[in-house]
């Protein structure tokens, strides 16, 4: 009986393969980068309508998140706010006594850049089997995966016992705060599914993250006597290294049964994103800014890792006499990125198992990733078991001509997502 449920699910799959793809070259030509979500999360909510689900659309409220041990704040987010930024979770009620399975995704990009693209990122082209624009892999993929998924489900002719809840957040690539939103009100499962890009691996585990901000001082001088001046990018590069040996003394420690290096060579990389220092040539540069992410791995203490990175860098500027008395100011920026994880024998990493190597044939792997997702919010404070997976490649997350290919990976997640509903979910027989 489950051979012929799963044969008729992927059936109907590969007959409507070429919906899948348009629905996705839909979602890459809103653009929705932050502030600019509304289209994307109202072109969503009418064809989760059409679906016939309980769509449950609103603007989060900042003051009551602001409230939260869990919220966490970005320079941006007091002049953007939430006003016509819409969160949205929609419900297909089940027939009852049936696991409840959330299917999360974002539906925020990154903007795409001023380094030109091969195609316009907001095209949605394909070139042999790829298809190319900003968010197909990180994560409008996923987002059209999941929501293909429970469509196809029910145009195949079954119904569910138990409850399915799609939930669409925006900000997430600054902050979890719209997952958080959905937290609060209440929305949780048995277990949920976040789509996130894994190259239709299945990942138990997430890392966290620190970010942290560095002020470097020197002391200024008129460009033409600067040997009288402290050149604070020449103390900047020096910090810059201090970090980068930082990072080589965390990555020979750095150990987790989740996490490969044959998948992720670095598993706790620190990253400098912004370094820059002065004012003007006519001037030695008195002050540089570096800007960091600290990653670290589940079961790693984010506050231990921050005072780490401080009094590593504390102990670098000792070596140096100018700024032995001119400590460089560190300080973090928000609070961490929780890392997360559950077991990798968990009842919804089994299930995905199960339907994956249905689909492919292959054994599938549980995997770690390094990067920061919203699995932390939803397991620790949804209270919601949370495994991630879905098509597309991290590496090409934030990328100039980003892409998802080969193609057929949004087919095989599709597949793989409509029989994990069938098996956790449970169908009522006819």
């Amino acid at each position: 009986m489950l051979l012929r449920i799963q044969e008729r699910l992927m059936e109907e799959v590969d007959c409507r393969k070429n919906e899948i793809i348009q629905f996705l070259q839909e979602l890459v030509r809103i653009p929705s980068f932050l502030g600019q979500e509304r289209d994307i999360q109202a072109f969503i909510g009418e064809k989760l309508r059409d679906m016939k689900m309980d769509v449950d659309m609103w603007e989060p409220d900042l003051d009551a998140l602001k409230k939260d041990p869990w919220f966490t704040d970005y320079p941006l987010l007091d002049k953007v706010g939430y006003q016509g930024r819409p969160v949205m979770v929609a419900v297909s009620k089940g027939s009852g006594n049936g696991r409840s399975l959330m299917l999360q995704g974002h539906v925020d990009v990154m903007p795409p850049g001023e380094v030109p693209w091969k195609y316009d990122p907001w095209s949605g082209a394909i070139d042999g089997n790829r298809l190319y624009g900003r968010g197909t892999s990180d994560m409008k993929g996923g987002v059209a995966a999941m929501i293909m998924a429970l469509d196809c489900f029910h145009r195949a002719g079954f119904r569910l016992k138990g409850d399915v809840l799609i939930e669409t957040v925006i900000d997430e690539e600054i902050a979890p705060n719209s997952a958080l939103a959905c937290a609060l009100k209440g929305y949780r499962a048995d277990a949920a599914i976040i789509t996130e890009p894994t190259e239709c691996k299945i990942a138990a585990a997430c890392g966290g993250y620190v970010r942290t901000r560095v002020r470097v001082r020197g002391k200024t001088a008129h460009a033409s006597v600067r040997h009288e001046g402290v050149c604070a990018i020449e103390k900047g590069m020096k910090i810059y290294q201090a970090i980068r040996d930082l990072e080589a003394h965390r990555e020979q420690e750095a150990s987790h049964p989740a996490f490969d290096r044959r998948e992720y060579p670095f598993l706790v990389p620190l990253n400098v994103g912004v370094f820059d220092a002065g004012t003007s040539t006519g001037f030695v540069a008195d002050e540089a800014r570096l800007e960091c992410t600290v990653r670290f791995l589940p079961g790693e203490d984010p506050d231990q890792i921050y005072k780490e990175f401080s009094d590593h860098l504390r102990k670098a500027a000792e070596l140096d006499p100018w700024m032995r008395d001119h400590l460089p100011q560190v300080e973090m920026m928000g609070p961490a990125c929780a890392a997360s994880e559950i077991p990798i024998d968990h009842p919804i990493i089994e299930s995905l198992k199960s339907c994956l190597k249905a689909v492919t044939g292959s054994e599938p792997r549980v995997i770690g990733i390094p990067m920061g997702t919203e699995q932390s919010i939803i397991v620790k404070r949804a209270k919601t078991p949370c495994a991630v997976f879905g098509p597309g490649s991290p590496r090409m997350a934030h990328m100039t001509d980003e892409c998802l290919g080969p193609i057929e990976d949004l087919i095989v997640a599709v597949k793989t997502l409509a029989l994990t509903l069938a098996d956790w979910c449970g169908i009522e027989s006819s």
